[in-house]
């Protein structure tokens, strides 16, 4: 199963919920793909209980 990361960008300063200091990961297939272009990602995390607001 393929996992790809989402950086943020040094300015990001909201890091509440992230999987490290800078980086989310995740796992999910891709569902459609023009290179490119577009890629639709299909999300194979299962559900994590919401974050308490701050």
């Amino acid at each position: 199963m393929p996992s790809a990361p989402l950086v943020y960008p040094d300015r990001e300063t909201n890091m509440v919920g992230k999987t490290s200091e800078k980086t989310d990961r995740f796992l999910g297939k891709i569902a459609q793909l023009i290179p490119n272009s577009l890629v639709v990602w299909t999300v194979l995390d299962p559900p994590i209980p919401l974050l308490p607001a701050t």
